[in-house]
């Protein structure tokens, strides 16, 4: 009869090369027959063959790994390598473990018998513990030896009782990990508790810490994990098809999103989203499984649910007659402010609550029609506004008086994002006051028109030391131009910026009278700060004639600068 394909190989030739040329065989004389006998064996080979008796087969699936691990820590190098010159591979030398040429060869020598080999450079890379022998006394070695040959004996006496102990034991945690749905907190913390018992039991047993009576204890567990197992998968046939069963795809999620806590929370719920913990799960396919509930829960509103993409749901105002608007919001918040309502069919969303979470969609278009809407309720007023989008820039404009005033357009639209949805007198009412009570930084048109004021938010010199010709600052004696952008800009309020023919300051600085201590528009306190600024040679600003330092007073909340009447005299001098 023709021998049997070999199956499944178990020992490997370089291993055998290492362990027959090891001191550490010696202690084996039944392994080293077979090694004499076998350059490579198979699984196979158990059934081939007369010569694998049950003690054996068990030995060489559990324990001649950590035989190859301890033959080789009596190895060390005797120097680096050598590698041929020579292209042609007859002249190359061939590995004393895998009889293959190679190129690049690594000498070692053994510590206890000092028989040398030379190791090819893919062998080399196959035993690790080469290297880790160097330094090592003889003593040593065999004291160690003679722990992990204890080792190695106990852990074939276990694996004689049981098979594949770590394997075992780690199929338990596999199986757990990848159970379908969340099980109940007391499932979880007996799956736990096992597992560690079950490591703890093998290994103080291979360490010598434990005796042969704690081999039975292992069976123990084994009938433990078998009835707890039951038990989980009986949670699971009862509850995978149910409504806000956390699933597998969830407690990952939450896992590498450090929501460990509320993972604990769902087990002690069984495993089940409720009320409080569903407001926390913005894993976006769960998301998406719910966007027609929350579309429902929004049938009271005048807004719709236009799209869910990158983590992000974008949101539409119908508001009839061409005023629709776009909002947008990230998963995340809208999960915690909403996610609860999905599950209380009574429930719905109100457009002031949505609007408390949401932002204006942020493009030209839909800030340029909120403008528009604006304008039209304030059109029998002497107030308009006027839109720099690309600036991010928002113009306050009494024509009446011919004063305008500036701020940030992000800042001031996210503000009045309700005003999108009142009508027109409510929008009149909100937008007169502000006018009339909050904006108290009003500069002349014909000033800005003389002085050509352009967005200093252009032109940031904070990396380059060559201004543009149109910095938009001047002053009787020097054209002036800060380093730095003009910072974000709200709203003015009251406050007591002045007036000065002599100097004109751009957007965001102003001339201050010498007992401001605080800003004029939020009434923080203002802190002196050190900036850099340009002189120019002539009006023309074509060339620069020197950098000057000079304070500034800055309002730490909404960075705007003010110079007052001491620092600017010390500044002209």
């Amino acid at each position: 009869m023709p021998e049997r394909r070999k199956i499944k190989r178990i020992i490997s030739l370089e291993e055998r090369q290492l362990v027959l040329n090891s001191n550490v065989v010696k202690s084996y004389p039944e392994l080293e027959k077979l090694l004499l006998k076998y350059d490579r064996i198979y699984k196979s080979d158990f059934e081939d063959t007369p010569d694998f008796c049950g003690e054996m087969q068990t030995f060489i699936l559990y324990s001649f790994k950590d035989v190859v691990k301890e033959a080789s820590k009596e190895w060390v190098a005797i120097f680096n390598d050598d590698e041929i010159p020579s292209k042609d591979k007859r002249l190359w030398k061939r590995c004393s473990l895998c009889n293959t040429r190679n190129k690049l060869i690594f000498y070692i020598r053994n510590r206890i018998s000092s028989v040398e080999l030379n190791v090819g450079s893919e062998c080399i890379k196959k035993f690790p513990h080469l290297y880790d022998a160097q330094g090592l006394s003889i003593d040593k070695i065999i004291r160690n030896r003679n722990k992990e040959l204890d080792k190695i004996e106990r852990i074939n006496r276990f694996n004689a009782a049981y098979p594949g102990t770590e394997d075992l034991i780690k199929s338990w945690r596999t199986e757990y990990d990848s159970t379908p749905v969340v099980v109940p907190f007391e499932l979880h913390n007996r799956v736990e508790e096992l597992i560690k018992n079950a490591n703890t039991v093998y290994t103080e047993y291979i360490l010598g810490k434990t005796n042969e009576s704690s081999i039975p204890l292992f069976g123990t567990l084994i009938d433990n994990y078998k009835e707890l197992s039951k038990d989980i998968q009986l949670h699971v046939r009862r509850n995978i098809n149910k409504k806000y069963i956390c699933t597998l795809a969830i407690k990952q999620w939450l896992i590498d999103n450090k929501l460990k806590e509320v993972l604990t929370s769902i087990m002690k719920d069984s495993g089940f989203l409720t009320r409080e913990t569903i407001r926390f799960i913005y894993y976006p396919p769960f998301v998406n499984d719910y966007l027609e509930a929350f579309q429902g829960k929004l049938a009271k509103t005048r807004f719709t649910l236009e799209r869910f993409r990158d983590n992000s749901l974008t949101l539409k105002y119908n508001g009839g007659h061409g005023e629709n608007f776009f909002f947008e919001c990230t998963a995340k918040a809208f999960m915690y402010a909403f996610g609860s309502c999905i599950m209380d069919d009574e429930a719905y969303i109100s457009e002031d609550e949505l609007l408390s979470v949401l932002a204006l969609t942020w493009s030209e278009q839909n800030i340029s029609k909120m403008i528009e809407k604006f304008n039209t309720a304030l059109k029998r007023t002497p107030y308009f506004l006027k839109l720099y989008f690309p600036e991010d820039k928002i113009e306050y404009n009494d024509r009446g008086r011919k004063l305008y005033s500036t701020g940030q357009a992000k800042i001031f639209c996210n503000a009045q994002k309700k005003l999108v949805i009142a009508n027109d007198s409510n929008v009149l009412s909100v937008l007169d006051s502000l006018f009339k009570n909050h904006i108290s930084s009003w500069k002349s048109v014909e000033d800005k028109d003389k002085f050509a004021i352009g967005n200093i938010s252009k032109n940031p010199y904070l990396s380059s030391s060559e201004p543009e010709t149109d910095t938009p600052v001047s002053s009787a004696k020097a054209e002036i131009a800060t380093s730095l952008q003009t910072e974000l800009q709200k709203p003015a309020s009251t406050g007591d910026a002045i007036d000065n023919s002599k100097i004109s300051i751009a957007e965001g600085y102003y001339l201050v009278s010498k007992k401001t201590t605080h800003c004029p528009f939020d009434n923080n306190l203002l802190e002196p700060k050190d900036f850099k600024l340009a002189v120019y040679k002539d009006k023309h600003k074509q060339s620069i004639e020197s950098f000057l330092q000079t304070k500034l007073l800055c309002c730490k909340s909404c960075n705007r600068k003010y110079m007052n009447q001491t620092m600017l005299d010390k500044f002209k001098k």
